[in-house]
């Protein structure tokens, strides 16, 4: 065995919906005990559609994480005016800034409002100590767990920190919206194997089937609840608000309901260094490896990351249906077609179109940390299978070379002449192909004329290639 498996034997719920019921209850109390609103329309409650006798006048409409796709929703609501309340401000911003709903319909609830974070928090614990990593939620691409297993990996092997990671919850393949694998992946199989090829210090420990708010029973060396989630349903995190509220301190991703999270038992990892927008595991591996850097850097530097403060104020304005079929309309049509994927909850299949892919790029600059940093280093990558054999060595020697990730992107060669991509190439340092073939001549004369001088292209290749490039490229060998 690669490493431990505890299973605590329970009937399996859907972990998304353990949260969604806990958080209901909270939310509904909140809006009924502040505001008087008894009957609050939470749209992605378990019990599904509202049952109407008849058209209500007034709804207040509650958003939890799937907001994108309740929102393509709307032209089934048959209210006539709603007003509406999320977790976070990042979904607020996204909402007004790239949706277009009008500011003050929306309001934002305290997140310490629903769940206050206990009065006595255990100390964040030493480089040095014995340290306990412990998520728990759903084990799911989507969550980023994978570059939780990398990053606990890099602070064993590169910084000798004694750390065991604790993976507490059930595996499911729902994917991130970086990748389109959730009809042909076993993610449970993919995280095994990619832990049981790393030569752990310490092995990590998986234990399934657990009830909700178990795991904080049980008893953990030096803990510290950990998520890098960069999923982009993550507006609130009851698993992190339950671990504040029982007083541990905690390893976050400054991303989305994250951003919101206080205090100074609190470390939060800036989300460039944890989003891998290619999909690619080996550019996360080494996105991961920065990553393992900045924080045993900044461990005892708690304050690097301010607190996004929620903007709390009671916005009573309504917005009519007819104006949020004004405002849906006028996004699909911004957007196009694909944004039926928005409504089917495939926002990956979404992402994956290029005026979907600049969507998510302005959701990522409100849901992330605020660093956003102009890419110098493009690397441009084809199948990180075994289909092109040298592929993975050429990254490998690029990444090796390179000491700034923060830096680097990979792109995707099917979408290497997207417009936005030529734009940011035109202010690059270095675009790098790690593979090479005789069809990629005239796409590299392309770039050659239309990009600047002072952009370097470099071409990986396990054989040497006719001369009928310009001096201008500079190639590099690599052994099949």
């Amino acid at each position: 065995m690669y490493m431990q498996i505890r299973v605590i034997d329970r009937i399996y719920e859907d972990l998304c919906y353990k949260s969604i019921e806990a958080l209901e209850a909270r939310v509904k109390d909140f809006l009924s005990n502040n505001y008087g609103i008894k009957k609050p329309w939470i749209v992605d409650s378990i019990e599904g559609s509202r049952n109407y006798e008849q058209p209500e006048e007034f709804v207040d409409i509650v958003f939890f994480g799937s907001f994108l796709q309740r929102f393509f929703e709307s032209g089934n609501w048959v209210s006539h005016s709603v007003r509406f309340w999320v977790l976070c401000n990042s979904v607020k911003r996204v909402l007004v800034e790239d949706i277009g709903i009008p500011d003050e319909t929306i309001n934002v609830i305290p997140r310490y409002a629903l769940y206050p974070k206990a009065d006595d928090i255990a100390v964040f614990p030493r480089k040095n100590e014995e340290i306990s990593f412990v998520y728990a939620g759903r084990i799911s691409e989507s969550k980023n767990i994978e570059a939780l297993v990398y990053i606990t990996y890099y602070l064993q092997k590169n910084f000798a920190m004694k750390i065991k990671l604790y993976l507490i919850g059930n595996t499911d393949n729902v994917s991130s919206i970086y990748s389109l694998k959730e009809d042909q992946f076993n993610f449970e199989k993919r995280l095994f194997e990619l832990m049981g090829n790393l030569d752990w210090l310490i092995q990590p420990e998986v234990i399934s089937e657990v009830e909700q708010g178990e795991w904080r029973k049980m008893k953990f060396a030096n803990k510290l609840y950990v998520s890098f989630s960069t999923y982009n349903c993550e507006d609130y995190g009851v698993s992190v608000a339950e671990a504040q509220e029982h007083g541990w301190p905690c390893l976050l991703s400054n991303w989305g309901g994250y951003k919101e999270v206080e205090g100074s038992h609190v470390l939060k990892v800036p989300s460039s260094y944890l989003i891998e927008s290619s999909g690619e595991q080996i550019a996360l591996k080494y996105r991961c490896r920065y990553a393992a850097s900045w924080i045993y850097k900044n461990w005892e530097n708690r304050s690097i990351i301010k607190d996004d403060k929620a903007k709390v104020k009671n916005n009573e304005v309504y917005l009519s249906i007819k104006k949020i079929d004004k405002i849906r309309k006028k996004f699909i049509e911004k957007y196009g077609t694909p944004t039926l994927y928005l409504a089917r909850g495939q926002a990956n299949k979404f992402y994956a179109d290029k005026n979907g892919r600049k969507f998510f790029e302005s959701f990522q600059a409100k849901f992330g940390s605020g660093e956003k940093t102009s890419p110098k280093i493009f690397i441009i990558i084809n199948d990180m299978s075994e289909k092109i054999s040298y592929a993975k060595d050429a990254v490998e020697k690029i990444m090796n070379d390179n000491t700034a990730m923060e830096d680097v992107e990979f792109i995707k060669l099917n979408e290497l002449m997207w417009k936005n991509n030529i734009i940011k190439f035109k202010f690059a340092e270095k675009i790098i192909f790690c593979f090479w073939n005789r069809s990629l001549v005239s796409t590299v004369r392309f770039l050659e004329t239309c990009l600047p001088s002072t952009v370097n292209i470099c071409i990986y290749s396990n054989e040497k290639q006719e001369n009928d490039l310009s001096p201008r490229i500079k190639w590099r060998w690599i052994e099949s």
